[in-house]
């Protein structure tokens, strides 16, 4: 008999918007019913009849978070042992799982992600765990999800069940997706689900936010030394880049704090002693303003860019302008 296919390894950009994830499988043993795909915000895909063996592996080197998606019934208890290896090795997981009324055994190490999609897609009361400081997805789909009649009573019970991060997402999905939520609904849903208001990222973050939830969840963040120090300043940056986009301001200095996270995230210098010592003017693959972020990572100061734009996101009482920002001759792509 043939060996089962390996699982590979698929690199996504290190972002907010899709929970950090840096690491997804090109194939994995998927459950039948769909669910939150984070790392795309799309619906995931289901089972298949090629789906591989979490026994087997390539790419054993993955140092940072690795998406660890949902998988069918029979496979739990591999995917359980497949993720404790992972994290004895050091990999940081997010661990994705569907509310329901039996949760799911998990590792102790891991981050686990709840999804609510298929009891919403199934018509049912959500049941939440019960954990602490616990991280959920909001998936936001017309005609299923979308309305905040839906979504505000969720984030009491959120709440009071020990969540601490609920990060509401837009699923973009394709005709024959919005199909699969339609007949998931039933008779009358077509005009909803095909027409029906996508839903706003950014008001399901003020009221979570309201609900004393946090809207983003932090970067989890592995590795020591001057790696360590990197990475916090290119999350950072890549914070500010996200929130700048969201609030629709300039696109080219968006993109800037984009392409500086990735300078930092592999950069050979070790970026925290030279902010430190009062070098960061050699810092010259980073714009003026990316410096300055990478400053106030390093040495926090009151009224900080990014704690500007995440008030401004979120309406709450710190207000501030935008600092002048003089455009990059080319768009950085």
């Amino acid at each position: 008999m043939a060996a089962p296919p390996a699982i590979r390894w698929q690199p996504t950009p290190v972002e907010p918007s899709s929970f950090w994830v840096a690491w997804r499988p090109a194939r994995w043993p998927y459950p039948a019913t769909p669910w939150s795909d984070v790392s795309l915000a799309t619906l995931g895909v289901t089972a298949t009849s090629r789906d591989p063996e979490l026994a087997a592996q390539e790419g054993e080197e993955l140092p940072s978070l690795v998406y660890c998606p949902p998988v069918a019934p029979a496979a739990e208890e591999q995917r359980f042992r497949w993720a404790e290896e992972r994290l004895a090795a050091g990999t940081r997981v997010l661990y994705q799982c569907p509310t329901g009324e039996t949760p799911p055994a998990v590792p102790a190490a891991a981050d686990v992600l709840w999804d609510p999609l298929p009891e919403l897609l199934a018509g049912e009361d959500i049941h939440w765990p019960e954990v602490s400081a616990g991280l959920a997805v909001w998936p936001l789909v017309a005609g299923l999800s979308a309305d905040p009649e839906r979504w505000l009573p969720e984030l009491g019970r959120l709440r009071r069940a020990g969540f601490e991060t609920v990060q509401g997402l837009v699923l973009e999905l394709d005709p024959g997706q919005r199909r699969v939520v339609a007949e998931a609904l039933g008779e009358g849903a077509f005009d909803a689900v095909f027409h029906g208001a996508v839903g706003d990222e950014r008001s399901f973050a003020r009221a979570a936010a309201e609900h004393s939830l946090q809207p983003f969840w932090p970067r989890p963040i592995a590795g020591s030394g001057r790696e360590l120090g990197n990475r916090r300043i290119a999350a950072a940056l890549a914070q500010v880049g996200d929130l700048w986009l969201r609030l629709d301001r300039q696109t080219i200095q968006g993109q800037a704090f984009f392409r500086a996270a990735r300078w930092a995230e592999e950069a050979t210098y070790d970026l925290t002693a030279l902010i430190r010592e009062g070098n960061l003017a050699v810092l010259t693959p980073l714009d003026e303003v990316s410096r300055r972020v990478a400053a106030e990572t390093v040495l926090p100061t009151a009224g900080g860019l990014l704690e500007e734009l995440l008030s401004t996101y979120l309406e709450t009482s710190v207000t501030a302008s935008a600092p002048a920002v003089s455009a990059p001759e080319e768009e950085i792509r």
